[in-house]
């Protein structure tokens, strides 16, 4: 068994090469070593389907050999565009009786090809998807040299459950350039982050379920720096069983001042957060374009208007469905 690398580098002001991240390539007997489940619609005890994509952009997914398009990892399913190189979104199982916590180096150790690896525990080593061409998948130029993180789309910990051997590789699997794009370092700080802990927090508190689909919008007037499309938003749709009830909400966060000032060369730290928004599902199937089937029938806001996601807002949120435990 193999395993290749993408280094990118750039020449110095005296020539020499200057090396910048190096990014291996996880081949496809990776994904049956353990086997990968993906994420599974009934999981919820009800089906809860990955979103769809019309005509248009179903012709805009990039596919497997199987002619499939779904990339499978532990607990969570990727859905790649072929033009933008970046998933049309990222899907998640939340298994809060059996969440656990571990550190961005608590990776997978057992894989037979660890050895092969320098530094295989590293706490930032990302990998191309061996099953779909390294080309199809943006790399590490975006990143390097710029104000740009290697933003997770789903988030690290929310597949991070199960047995121990089955949450590390959930924890490793969560670095794959299909599960990344260019987010602007300000980004997933302040109230995002706070609702995204309180999720997770719920989760484990009450021992629920949940559904996590986050992805970009992927806009045809998005900037491109250094060869690269920027989305200029992220989603995020939340779903779990409140009383037998499938209850979701949507999310919506736009980084666009934040990436006009990154293709200006200003940095992160002089900017202020990025916007953030309870909104309608519907108005995230309307900016991207995909179907959201049961969840948008199912959404606390369909109908209402859009509302700034304060710390007020995700306390509200999580108090009013997850009150607090009496022991």
């Amino acid at each position: 068994m193999s395993t290749s690398y993408e280094t990118n580098a750039s020449a110095g002001p005296g020539g020499p090469v200057e090396s910048l991240t190096t990014i291996a390539i996880h081949p496809v007997a990776w994904y049956s070593q353990p086997p990968r489940p993906g994420f599974q619609v009934d999981f919820l005890g009800q089906e809860v389907a990955l979103p769809t994509l019309p005509a248009a952009l179903a012709q805009d997914v990039v596919a497997l050999s199987d002619g499939s398009s779904e990339l499978r990892y532990m607990h969570y399913s990727v859905v790649m565009s072929a033009s933008r190189k970046l998933a049309w979104f990222s899907a998640a199982n939340i298994d809060g009786a059996t969440s656990v916590s571990l550190s961005r180096t608590d990776r997978d150790p057992g894989h037979p090809e660890t050895a092969d690896f320098a530094e295989p525990l590293a706490a930032d080593a990302w990998w191309f998807d061996g099953r779909i061409r390294a080309t199809g998948q943006t790399g590490a130029t975006i990143y390097d040299g710029t104000d740009f993180d290697f933003g997770h789309l789903t988030r690290r910990l929310d597949p991070v459950w199960g047995d121990p051997a089955s949450a590390r590789v959930a924890n490793d699997d969560t670095f794959h350039m299909t599960n990344c794009a260019p987010q602007a370092h300000a980004l997933n700080t302040g109230t995002w982050a706070q609702l995204e802990d309180a999720v997770l927090a719920a989760a484990r508190d009450h021992k629920l379920k949940f559904v996590v689909i986050t992805g970009p919008v992927l806009a045809a007037a998005d900037p491109v720096i250094k060869d690269v499309q920027i989305p200029l938003s992220f989603w995020k749709v939340f779903g779990f069983l409140d009383d037998a009830a499938l209850t979701v909400m949507g999310f919506l966060q736009s980084q666009a001042d934040l990436v006009a000032k990154v293709g200006q060369g200003a940095h992160l730290t002089e900017l202020d957060k990025a916007e953030q928004w309870h909104v309608p599902i519907s108005e995230i199937a309307s900016l991207t374009g995909l179907g959201f089937g049961s969840l948008e029938v199912a959404d606390i806001k369909a109908g209402g208007a859009a509302e700034a996601l304060t710390t007020e807002l995700v306390t509200h949120l999580a108090t009013r469905f997850f009150p607090p435990s009496v022991s």
